[in-house]
């Protein structure tokens, strides 16, 4: 069943849709796809408030939600059958498309809507960003109704719009950054990926991006675009480019061992168990460090760990900690090691590294162009800012990791952001394009002013572009990692 007019809100759509179908259609459990944690959450606290409208003697509902940031335990709750007398609503994300059956699905209701990555080579960002699904996929969601007996479907928008979705979904090599493939073909031999005959062609303006970026970061010559001894060394390590040099700036600045952990930790979906409740929240502020998420990520690792292993799981469940995704970490954490102990630091690859260690030839007050002279005097001001004094924190030294954080300058310094005044809000210091501070990020709640220079390692764009996992650093440490850039 399709919508007879289009919806301004798919998400109270779906809810509304979902109550017509539990007092309207005769039993079965309802599958509604949302295409986030947070939509989903909201979602489901709507539900739960609205049991107390339904008409007297209805039949009660039990909501249960699904998505990949979830504990393993709470995600095994939407095979369990409902409660005598009450219907499952399972509020999911497209996890739920080919990923598992759910006994008992008769009503599926489909946003049409899911969140996946997408590259932007005019910007060099990528993004988390909301976006229609393909047929296949529509087609997908609602064979989860009626697997056991007949189903519906109730789509959230028209017939025409239905025809007018692509038939597939985009292969991922379409829409996102092409850096560690191009790495990789290099490191084959493949001088020239532009000519490369793909399964799915890139787009090649994100190629030519790609070795843009390697180059900047010292893993492709800059004149012919060969592979130099820096990027062979980068595509030994199975993670990105940017993170696999700064763990080689780590190991030079001798904090091999924090980086690893703090990479390993982003690597994850999310460290913090999600729940939508108070109890959540005040668990992740006490671990949280103001001068950024990568440090704060670095103290739970370290808290975990010092913890017996029996006990860890325990601690884990009391502190709102997602156990699988922590032990996750751990293995990265283990095969990372291995990686950077397995091969001694060459000259070659130190050299490629530059001055990261030592005094910079570069003042702090040596102008950054960026290439847009209409905000310069704003973007200057934020840069002079930043060689200040940090702001403080409950209890907080920002002198700690700051050898960690020029690590991460090394790799990530095309991925920051200055504050202008003027706005109130962060500019991209590479094309000024306007980003804010994710709730999330332990910076948004725990610094009264805005840090003048952050670093960020995603972006998630729905109504707005959020900077996720974010740190606060200082200008010199960029004129140290990518001098001729930053010149």
């Amino acid at each position: 069943m399709h919508c007879t007019e289009p919806q301004a809100d798919y998400v109270d759509g779906a809810i509304n849709t979902i109550l017509q179908i539990h007092v309207d259609e005769p039993e079965g459990d309802i599958l509604c796809f949302l295409t986030g944690q947070e939509e989903i959450e909201d979602a489901k606290r709507v539900l739960e408030s609205r049991k107390l409208l339904l008409p007297r003697g209805s039949q009660q509902y039990e909501v249960l939600t699904l998505y990949a940031a979830m504990p393993y335990e709470k995600q095994l709750l939407v095979f369990e059958k409902a409660p005598a007398g009450h219907r499952k609503i399972i509020l999911a994300t497209n996890i739920a498309e080919t990923s598992i059956t759910i006994e008992g699905i008769k009503y599926v209701v489909d946003s049409g809507m899911v969140k996946s990555k997408a590259f932007n080579p005019k910007t060099n960002m990528e993004s988390l960003q909301e976006t229609v699904i393909s047929r296949a996929q529509a087609t997908q969601r609602a064979g989860r109704a009626g697997r056991m007996s007949a189903g519906k479907c109730y789509r959230l928008y028209t017939e025409e719009a239905f025809d007018s979705l692509n038939p597939e979904t985009i292969p991922e090599i379409k829409r996102c950054s092409l850096n560690s493939v191009v790495l990789q073909m290099k490191a084959m031999g493949i001088q020239d990926p532009l000519s490369f005959e793909f399964m799915d062609m890139p787009p090649p303006d994100a190629i030519v991006k790609a070795q843009e970026v390697l180059a900047l970061l010292g893993a492709l010559d800059q004149g012919t675009l060969f592979i130099t001894p820096l990027g062979r060394r980068l595509a030994d390590f199975p993670i990105e480019p940017q993170a696999a040099k700064t763990l080689l700036a780590a190991q030079a600045l001798g904090v091999a061992k924090d980086a690893v952990i703090v990479i390993a930790m982003l690597s994850t979906e999310n460290i913090f168990a999600s729940g939508g409740n108070d109890g959540a929240d005040k668990c992740r502020a006490q671990f949280a460090k103001a001068v950024g998420d990568h440090i704060t990520l670095l103290h739970v690792y370290n808290a975990y760990r010092s913890q017996a292993p029996k006990n860890r799981k325990t601690w884990c469940e009391s502190n709102s900690i997602n156990y699988r995704q922590i032990q996750k970490a751990e293995d990265v954490v283990t095969q990372l090691t291995a990686l950077m102990t397995a091969k001694p630091m060459s000259k070659e690859v130190l050299l490629g590294l530059g001055s990261i260690g030592g005094p910079s030839a570069i003042t702090s007050s040596a102008p950054i162009d960026t290439g847009d002279s209409d905000e310069d005097e704003s973007h200057r001001a934020a840069m002079k800012e930043s060689t200040m004094k940090e702001p403080k924190g409950k209890s907080e030294n920002f002198t700690d990791h700051e050898r960690l954080r020029k690590a991460f300058c090394c790799g990530y310094f095309l991925n920051t952001a200055f504050f202008d005044p003027k706005l109130q809000n962060y500019r991209t210091l590479v094309g000024h394009q306007p980003v804010h501070l994710h709730p999330g990020s332990v910076i948004f709640f725990m610094t009264k002013t805005r840090p003048p220079l952050v670093m960020f390692n995603s972006v998630v764009q729905t109504s707005r572009r959020y900077m996720k996992d974010v740190v606060i650093i200082r200008d010199q440490w960029l004129m140290e990692a990518a001098p001729e850039f930053f010149q």
